[in-house]
């Protein structure tokens, strides 16, 4: 599967592919082994997550607030999903990353990126039921954020750990940084400091692209560090692995 977005008729829209192992499109899938979603006005698909019965999420933002579909595994729309296989959700301003992940516990859906506070940017993470809704129980009504001490936070990636707890990665005004979230929304106070680390590896601007987690749990953060490669790992506590 490759998700993302595609220009139609003057406007930006969600779009999914499904490829078959010669590289050839999926003509079951969707319309000739694609699919074409608007959501409204300007629509950037930038994650995407294959579920165990092989239907498919696509995350991005809409307008500028984080939206999400889901279609089925003929590439149809799940109608059961949202509205109609689609939801637009709240925090507008949202940044060129959206990511999206589910927990393994019971299969609520995450979407995480960074917004305006209107000052500065903070992480952003928001919690959907499996049916799409937004999840009340979670946060400040399904959402919350995260500050880095008053930084530019942008986020990088999102990973869930084997017991619900949630990592988001990123940069804050050009160091890494991660939190560990626990499955109520707050901060995990066991993790780092308070439940928040920043790293300053060394360079002018270290820029975190992507992360990971072991088989053991520890953290893997890579990225750039003034224009050369950089990795960072960290113990389950949040301490650097040294």
């Amino acid at each position: 599967f490759v998700g993302g977005h595609s220009y139609y008729k003057n406007n930006d829209d969600f779009i999914g592919v499904r490829i078959n192992a010669n590289g050839t499109l999926d003509p079951t899938f969707g319309f000739g082994g694609l699919t074409n979603t608007d959501l409204g006005s300007g629509d950037f698909g930038y994650s995407t997550l294959v579920l165990a019965d092989r239907s498919l999420l696509i995350a991005g933002r809409s307008g500028g607030a984080f939206a999400i579909v889901k279609y089925l595994s003929n590439g149809q729309l799940d109608a059961t999903f949202g509205q109609s296989g689609k939801s637009v959700l709240g925090y507008f301003g949202a940044s060129d990353t959206v990511k999206v992940a589910t927990s393994p516990i019971d299969g609520k859906i995450y979407l995480a990126g960074d917004t305006s506070n209107g000052v500065n940017r903070d992480f952003a993470l928001l919690r959907l039921n499996t049916n799409g809704s937004i999840d009340t129980s979670f946060g400040n009504q399904g959402r919350s954020t995260y500050d880095f001490g008053g930084r530019n936070d942008y986020l990088s990636d999102l990973l869930v750990t084997a017991d619900g707890k949630v990592i988001l990665t990123g940069s804050s005004s050009g160091d890494f940084s991660a939190l560990r979230i626990t499955p109520n929304g707050n901060l995990d106070p066991s993790f780092a400091a308070n439940g928040q680390l920043i790293t300053d590896i060394g360079g002018i601007n270290d820029t975190s692209y992507s992360a990971a987690l072991q088989s053991d749990g520890k953290l893997i953060i890579a990225g750039t560090s003034s224009g050369n490669f950089a990795v960072a790992r960290y113990d389950t506590s949040g301490a650097l692995d040294q």
